[in-house]
């Protein structure tokens, strides 16, 4: 967890109910390539919506919102992607 938190970029934008968006992405990587690629899947306006896609509880994603660390195969971002050579 301290490997996690210390790579967390801040979440800046919340909203009223103190909840913050979720950009949702897919990490496919294929270890005999050794290559993978990210898709964008959804854009997440509440917390809830992110555990209906992911079936991942709260806690178990939380220190990996805003890390480039994917948890099941998910990034989770509170901004989009806009250049994922720049991100990696």
């Amino acid at each position: 967890m301290d490997f996690l938190i210390a790579r967390q970029r801040p979440i800046l934008e919340r909203n009223i109910k103190n909840q913050y968006p979720i950009y949702l992405y897919k990490f496919n990587y294929d270890l005999k390539l050794n290559s993978g690629e990210i898709k964008f899947l959804d854009f997440c306006s509440n917390l809830t919506k992110v555990k209906n896609i992911t079936g991942l509880d709260y806690s178990s994603f939380k220190p990996f919102i805003n890390t480039d660390y994917p948890k099941n195969g998910y990034l989770l971002y509170t901004k989009p992607l806009e250049n994922l050579s720049e991100a990696f």
